[in-house]
């Protein structure tokens, strides 16, 4: 029902779009654009992705044209990518509002709203400070399962801290502006994010990116990215590091006392899995 984005554009993802004819957006970070893709019949797509991070419509430094694109892939036919918007700045993951609007994050600080297919030209009041630089900023923004009982939004972003810390690439004698990997949850009051409340702080600086989904369980699981190359490559393996995990919590931010390392000595108790460099996207 939502497709996950990446560093340089979309993941493949396998999509339920049984529920709605303009069903998956995809964006192409460089240009700030938003395309949706549309087809006729319910099931299962499967979406396929170009080197560039693109939906094979497009390549890096070729921007999508203004009209539809109908298209073919290996995996699906007749299939069409409409633009939407060419305003947005490094969008970074949507969400799909019950009466149709699109919830859209930048990955600069700011939340963006679609309404009746139109980008809204002001971000959505509510979102707190993000720390915003190389891959950190303002990340995922999901629903709670029960969004239409109890308006619940959960976004994970880079609190910003004032610590500077190694580069998260481990590459160059620079520091970086350190950034907390956060979860965040607000209520929507149909305009804006309302009584918005760090529940879970990883005290993990120096990540990437995050991604948010639920499980069947109820559960709130999360990404923690971690660096990939240089001297703290080592903290994906550290299970006293938050960096390089999946987490596993409820969805108030507490930790569920039957996760798999709760009272292990050394183990920070949120901890679903570890050993992870770039969770850019999440499946449960």
């Amino acid at each position: 029902r939502r497709l996950h984005t990446g560093q340089h554009g979309v993941d493949a993802a396998l999509v339920d779009v049984a529920h709605v004819a303009a069903l998956v957006g995809a964006f192409d970070q460089q240009f700030g654009q938003l395309a949706v893709l549309e087809d006729g019949d319910p099931g299962f797509v499967g979406i396929g992705v170009d080197d560039d991070g693109l939906l094979h419509a497009s390549t890096s430094g070729r921007p999508l044209p203004d009209g539809p694109i109908d298209l073919e892939t290996a995996e699906v036919r007749n299939l069409r990518v409409v633009v939407m918007s060419r305003q947005l700045n490094q969008p970074w993951s949507i969400a799909f509002l019950p009466d149709g609007a699109i919830l859209v994050t930048e990955r600069p600080g700011r939340l963006r709203i679609f309404r009746n297919g139109v980008l809204d030209p002001a971000p959505v009041a509510g979102v707190p400070p993000v720390r915003a630089s190389a891959l950190q900023g303002l990340m995922d923004v999901v629903l709670h399962p029960r969004f239409t009982e109890n308006k619940l939004i959960y976004l994970s972003y880079h609190r910003p801290l004032g610590t500077p810390v190694v580069p998260a690439n481990g590459r160059g004698g620079a520091v970086a502006p350190a950034g907390e990997t956060v979860l965040a949850r607000g209520t929507w009051d149909g305009k804006a994010l309302t009584n918005v409340t760090d529940i879970f702080e990883s005290g993990a600086t120096g990540t990437e990116s995050s991604r948010i989904a639920f499980g069947r369980d109820g559960m709130l699981y999360m990404t923690i990215s971690a660096p990939g190359t240089g001297p703290q490559v080592v903290r994906s393996q550290d299970p006293g590091d938050y960096a390089g995990k999946t987490i596993r919590l409820r969805d108030d931010g507490t930790v569920p006392p039957d996760n798999p390392f709760v009272g292990r000595a050394g183990f920070k108790p949120a901890i679903f899995t570890l050993g992870h460099r770039n969770g850019h996207s999440l499946q449960v």
